[in-house]
């Protein structure tokens, strides 16, 4: 008995506690009320407003009864149901409230005291925000889109020209062999191969148009490559969040054979360039002259051979057996002849380095000739290059179209319709507000019913593109792009819903049976008789 009597205390002091911190509330509340109803110029029986304004004097004062208490309790009912629909949380959202102090106190002083400006100063803000951020995706979407198209096109104006340049060629070539068969039916070809027609009017004429043609397409080509490397270059700047979803430059597989002969051509420039000098030059004079030195002996001792073989050649002509003479001279010819042969090719030789030896300035002669071999190779090296940058270029316009596309689908086909349906929803949030706060109907929970709609209005945004197939195809709400579709479901959820009810009734309704038409009764007979009589149950 003594253990329970301080439970039992315990339990009255809390429970008497609550209902102090109760009255206390229900007291202020009920000054909101009366100011309230005078200011929205509401008629309110005099004793009601005795009884709810002498409330606050009898608690300050402590001399609450039993009996005022239910006086109170049943005033401040009878006001609740003449504020109606306004209730005493709307009136407490909307009423002044004594300052608070810290975060909640700046606030109050700078955006207004009373729940409800907060409210509405805190949901405008966050739909501005959310705008903000629709606004900077959607222009980033549109300016990626630009450039995926515009990419596009260029690539296929690059195929096009190049077909055109390749029948540009393909129609010089038919002219060519055209102009060939009739120099070769007229025998006016030469001797070494090589034909007249290339120097003729008729040609000029005839391939004139095809070559300003062609380079008229080059020169398009060329422009049209260098626009192409400025879009694949601004487009990479804006898809660089998205390309380490796409191969790397260390996955790109190199041109092997153009790099080989690049490095071969380098090598090559290296190498002439340090020829390119007097004492190199001088060197390649000295050599030339041992040489000449060297034929000039070998053709010496070719000259001796040859008189040789003649002086046996005679000396065999003088014998008495012609026979045997006829049978020398045989085997004497076979080696004349080929000393002969050898000392033509090596007169040949000599007079040929006589003569280049023999030019003036032989020494500058030398430097333009290898500087003009090394101007060759340097462009070889350069249009080398030019391929090789072309083709580099051309990998890095699919690669940075691949991850451009990959960009412009995720924010097609979610983050924009995300954004979209959250605007809607904050959208829908601050017209509720609005109407709330005019039929004073709002209340401090009401932001949890504002946090709900905005978190489904983000999920519908998201799924919108789910449920497009089932709505009809000639209706108007089908010709809407899906962005305003997740704009309009974000600000009216219950689209979502009402599409999402009909798919789960197009696979869980049951088919209705179909009726059974009666059946007419035969002409020429009377009603009834062709009607089948149920059978009784005995029968059965």
């Amino acid at each position: 008995m003594d253990n329970r009597e301080p439970q039992q205390k315990e339990d009255s002091f809390g429970s008497n506690q609550d209902s102090s911190i109760q009255i206390d509330r229900a007291i202020t509340d009920a000054q909101n009320l009366v100011a309230y109803t005078a200011r929205e110029g509401l008629e309110v029986d005099e004793e009601i407003l005795k009884t709810l304004i002498i409330a606050k004097t009898k608690w300050d004062a402590g001399v609450w009864s039993t009996e005022f208490t239910v006086q109170f309790w049943e005033a401040f009912r009878q006001m609740n149901q003449l504020i109606k629909p306004a209730t005493v949380a709307s009136v407490r959202a909307i009423c002044l409230e004594p300052k608070k102090s810290g975060f909640r106190g700046f606030l109050q002083s700078q955006y207004g005291r009373t729940e409800a400006s907060q409210t509405v100063t805190r949901y405008t803000i966050w739909t501005l925000g959310v705008l903000l951020f629709v606004l900077i995706f959607q222009i980033y979407w549109v300016i990626g889109n630009s450039l995926s198209v515009k990419l596009t096109e260029l690539l296929d104006n690059e195929i096009q020209l190049t077909n055109a340049i390749n029948q540009a060629i393909l129609d010089h070539s038919e002219i060519e062999v055209l102009f060939k068969l009739k120099e070769e039916e007229g025998r006016d070809g030469r001797a070494d191969g090589s034909y007249e027609f290339y120097f003729s009017p008729d040609w000029e004429r005839e391939t004139l148009e095809v070559i300003a043609e062609r380079q008229r397409l080059e020169d398009e080509l060329e422009a049209l490559r260098t626009q192409l490397e400025r879009n694949s270059a601004i487009l990479l700047r804006w898809s660089i969040g998205w390309q380490w979803i796409v191969v790397s430059d260390e996955d790109i597989p190199p041109n092997e054979e153009i790099e080989a002969q690049l490095e071969d051509l380098t090598k090559q420039i290296e190498k002439d360039q340090v020829l390119i000098n007097d004492q190199d030059v001088q060197k390649e004079i000295d050599d030339k002259k041992k040489e000449l030195e060297e034929l000039e002996k070998k053709l010496a001792d070719l000259d001796n051979r040859l008189a040789t073989l003649v002086n046996q050649a005679q000396t065999q002509a003088t014998t008495d057996n012609i026979g045997e003479n006829e049978t020398g001279t045989l085997q004497v010819n076979p080696a004349l002849d080929q000393i002969v042969k050898e000392r033509e090719q090596v007169l040949s030789a000599i007079t040929e380095m006589k003569t280049w030896l023999g030019q003036s300035n032989l020494v500058e002669v030398i430097k333009t000739q290898r500087q003009t071999k090394l101007d060759t190779i340097k462009a070889e090296k350069a249009a080398l290059e030019r391929q090789f940058n072309r083709e580099k270029t051309k990998e890095e316009s699919r690669r940075v179209r691949l991850s451009t596309d990959f960009a412009l689908i995720i924010l097609q086909s979610y983050l924009l319709p995300v954004l979209y349906g959250l605007l809607g929803a904050s959208v829908y949030v601050l017209r509720t507000i609005t109407r709330e706060i005019s039929n004073k109907t709002f209340s401090e929970e009401s932001n949890r019913s504002y946090l709900l709609r905005l978190a489904l209005g983000t999920l519908s945004g998201l799924i919108i593109g789910w449920f497009v197939f089932l709505l009809p195809g000639q209706s108007i709400v089908s010709s809407i792009s899906p962005l305003a579709l997740a704009f309009l479901v974000g600000y009216n959820i219950e689209i979502i819903f009402s599409l999402m009810d009909r798919l789960i009734e197009r696979f869980t309704k049951p088919e209705e049976d179909s009726p059974v038409s009666p059946t007419k009764p035969d002409e020429g007979q009377p009603d009834g008789e062709n009607q089948t009589e149920p059978e009784s149950p005995a029968t059965v």
